[in-house]
């Protein structure tokens, strides 16, 4: 009811003006510079009836748009964002430019930044049509673009890592001058370099998720020149020269319509499991190069002969084309990962080819598919080679064409007006995805914006009052409500959300406006400070002991000697400075703080840092360093085992663990392979048969990877309990020294607190407060808390007693005095 009230309201201000003016033009006859001014108010009037509907709708949409991504509603809460910025495109531009609405400007601006910089920050995979770039461009938002796959792929087309160790001698030599040397070898490279960026990324991904070498796609380069079209004397065709048996044999199919010998990404899949197959017999890629080019016959033949299973023993038994088939791959790896090294400079690669996946039932040339998606047939041909005749396969099921990046809803929109979508049944294309959403990508392939200088915490949290503390601040005049919103680290977009406030409508003087913080935004406005330390931070100080140790050890290959044994004199200097540590420590009172001190120190000295590399996994890295996955886990608050390539661990040495084993009272140990429960009670120092009581265990058998539990008494309890004893002989004693102050108007808690030097925490402890609304003339106590330790006597109880009775006596008075003076005023 209040929210409509305010609706009305707002829509009675403009059609009061008009009024106004309507009657003033009626009972007027006065001169052109009059009429002129009654016309231009009249305008206003009617276009602030435009432009404020349009900014509430914008406003509503945009409210509900976060409410929906709260609940994790992604596609609707798009589609909520992708209106509420219609509202705004539509708004006439002369409206915006217009000098006489400055004022409307800024609460334009206001609400277009804010939807445009949360729409980016929310959702990912945004349309590339979408208003919010429209928007961002116009309002100068500074924003990226980033992709998962490109993150974690390649950053280099040629593959680097040199998984086959490809060797150098006579016969490699000869082709590295021949590609090197001849004009014919380095047009061949030229070619075929600038080929691989377009083919090599989505080859690449094909092999390694089969788990063969990425250096194959150099075989590729020799077979074809990275041709998918092309076709040799013998009836071989495509990226990988499949001879019809051989690919039939591996799931390429061919008809009338089209080869897949051709396709360049099912061509790669039955390449890598074909080599993959010839590997297993050989165990030696040399030969399985061999036996892919001669077939295994025949290397099977030169192995008899040779009596060897050395490539280069059977080679003088193989075909002359077998023979130099293996150097000439080879010596492509080197020219190709050394391209300056053998004079090829200013090296041009291609872009990566990319596409969207379309399912497609019926007739359609590929001039009409260019037509639809705004394209060139070129194009259409090049993404799908496979195809002949320049038409799409009529099957029983739809078939999966590929179109330009980012064109399926251009493509659609033109298809579903041409004739031929009725003929082939009106049946919509469906979107398949890209070329990184396919069953070859291990992590699923997405893109998601960052804006500049906009970094909320907790995106899902935007927009949303659950889980925040709320703050009421009494609004006055000439406050403005964009001063509120930055004196309080929010937007205003944000405070006419939470109040139900739409433009331009301001809040009434003197009324209560309700903001919702989170607590880092709450604990900044009220000035508490907080100790935590990220874990980033304590990793760098972690680093850099290490970097100090690595120049000291070098030669170890042992994984813990990153953070290894120090001489004797270092061990001196340790010592003295621990010394000086716990000194340090004695003479501070809070335990906090001694407890954060060891914390450090031990990190500094126990810990080390790994790096994550790629094919690295926890339970790898726990066998490495002899640790276990679940420690590796808890050092670095991991809720699950997934770990990202450059991801940096915290690590703790076996040695530390033992020892802390043994001063704790209750640990758990992994079984691992060899042991029993003799060889672990000698090494924890205890009985076979407390192992078999505390694990309640029948007999002597135990197995690989079972927790049992180790108990052993604690030593320490009793001194424990004494010092407790000494420590509750002890209390604490409050003396409160308290001020009054009367809140005045515009005041709030957090002001109140800067004056005098002092908390929100404190102000709401001292008057009781639950949260943080107070009212003007309201009486705030504001003290300082002194404490001090004394022993418990009797006779000091009981001249506590007595203050406290004399202090109450003296309160209730100055009480009483007080309500008689507010009575008399």
């Amino acid at each position: 009811m209040k929210k409509s009230f305010i609706y009305l309201k707002f829509s009675v201000i403009p059609l009061f003006i008009f009024l106004l003016v309507t009657l003033n033009g009626c009972s007027s006859s006065g001169d052109l510079a009059e009429t002129e001014e009654q016309r231009l108010l009249k305008k206003r009037a009617a276009d602030s009836v435009v432009f404020y509907s349009a900014l509430s709708e914008s406003l509503k949409d945009y409210k509900e748009s976060l409410e929906l991504n709260s609940k994790g509603d992604e596609e609707d809460s798009k589609s909520k964002f992708e209106k509420s910025l219609k509202y705004l495109k539509k708004i006439d531009s002369d409206v915006l430019s217009n000098p006489l609405y400055k004022d409307w400007l800024k609460d334009y601006n206001d609400l277009a930044k804010s939807i445009t910089e949360d729409y980016l920050v929310l959702h990912k995979d945004i349309e590339s049509s979408s208003n919010v770039f429209y928007f961002a461009k116009k309002l100068g938002i500074d924003y990226k673009k980033f992709s998962v796959a490109d993150e974690s792929g390649d950053k280099e087309i040629i593959p680097m890592n040199k998984e086959i160790e490809f060797e150098k001698n006579s016969a490699v030599q000869e082709w590295i001058d021949f590609f090197a040397g001849t004009s014919r070898g380095q047009s061949f490279i030229d070619k075929t370099m600038y080929r691989s960026g377009k083919y090599f990324p989505t080859m690449r991904k094909i092999l390694r998720y089969h788990g063969v070498p990425e250096d194959l796609v150099f075989l590729s380069v020799q077979e074809s020149g990275l041709n998918p079209t092309i076709v040799s004397k013998a009836g071989a065709v495509g990226l990988w020269q499949f001879m019809p048996s051989t690919g039939a044999a591996y799931g390429l199919y061919s008809d009338e319509y089209r080869d897949d010998r051709r396709d360049f990404e099912k061509s790669s899949d039955a390449a890598a499991r074909h080599l993959k197959d010839l590997y297993r017999t050989y165990g030696d890629w040399y030969l399985a190069f061999a036996a892919y080019n001669a077939g295994p016959g025949r290397v099977n033949t030169g192995i008899s002969k040779s009596g060897s299973n050395n490539y280069w023993e059977v080679r003088q038994y193989l075909p002359g084309e077998t023979k130099n088939y293996v150097p000439s791959i080879i010596a492509l790896s080197h020219i190709f990962r050394s391209p300056k090294e053998y004079g090829f400079k200013n090296i041009e690669f291609a872009k990566p080819i990319a596409f969207d996946r379309v399912n497609i039932k019926g007739k359609l040339t590929f001039e009409r598919i260019a037509e639809f998606a705004n394209t060139d047939i070129e194009t259409i041909r090049d993404l799908n080679p496979e195809l002949y005749n320049d038409v799409i396969p009529v099957y029983d099921v739809p078939y999966q064409l590929r179109i330009p990046r980012d064109s399926y809803n251009t493509f659609v929109k033109n298809y579903k007006k041409s004739p031929e979508y009725s003929e082939n049944g009106s049946i919509e294309p469906e979107f398949a995805g890209n070329e990184h959403q396919s069953y070859y990508e291990t992590e699923p392939a997405y893109t998601y914006y960052t804006v500049e200088g906009y970094n909320p915490p907790n995106p899902k949290d935007i927009g949303v009052t659950t889980g925040k503390k709320k703050i009421t601040v009494l609004f006055f005049k000439p406050m403005t409500l964009q001063k509120l919103a930055d004196s309080l680290g929010v937007r205003q977009s944000e405070i006419r959300m939470w109040n139900n406030l739409p433009y331009p409508l301001n809040p009434k003087d003197s009324s209560n406006i309700y903001v919702y913080l989170s607590e880092k935004q709450y604990n900044k406005l009220s000035g508490i400070e907080t100790d935590e330390k990220s874990d980033d931070s304590e990793i760098e100080e972690v680093e850099k002991e290490i970097e100090k140790n690595e120049k000291k050890n070098t030669e170890s290959t042992n994984p813990w000697k990153k953070v290894s044994d120090k001489s004797n004199t270092d061990n001196k200097k340790e010592t003295t400075n621990n010394e000086k540590t716990t000194s340090k420590e004695k003479t501070t009172t809070t335990k906090d703080k001694t407890t954060s001190n060891k914390k450090k120190t031990e990190t500094k000295t126990d810990a080390t840092v790994h790096t994550v590399t790629e094919g690295e996994s926890l339970g790898k890295l726990a066998s490495e360093y002899g640790v276990t996955v679940a420690e590796l886990k808890e050092w670095n608050n991991l809720e699950s085992d997934k770990i990202l390539v450059g991801q940096k661990l915290k690590l703790y040495p076996p040695d530390n663990k033992k020892e802390e084993k043994k001063t704790t009272k209750a640990t758990k140990h992994i079984v691992e392979e060899g042991e029993n429960l003799s060889s672990i009670g000698e090494k924890y120092g205890i009985s076979v048969s407390n192992l078999k009581d505390w694990n309640d265990l029948e007999d002597d058998v135990i197995y690989i990877g079972q927790e049992l539990t180790l108990v052993k008494p604690d030593k320490k309890e009793t001194t424990k309990k004494e010092t407790s004893k000494k420590e509750s002989e002890k209390e604490t004693k409050e003396t409160k020294t308290a001020k009054t102050h009367i809140v005045k108007k515009g005041e709030t808690l957090s002001s109140i607190a800067d004056k005098y030097n002092v908390t929100v925490k404190q102000l709401k402890s001292w008057n009781g407060l639950k949260d943080d609304e107070i009212k003007v003339g309201q009486e705030l106590k504001v003290g300082e808390v002194k404490k001090e330790t004394v022993k418990k006597k009797e006779t000091e109880k009981k001249k506590e007693t007595t203050k406290k009775e004399t202090t109450k006596k003296e309160t209730q008075k100055k009480e009483t005095k007080q309500k008689e003076r507010k009575r008399k005023q």
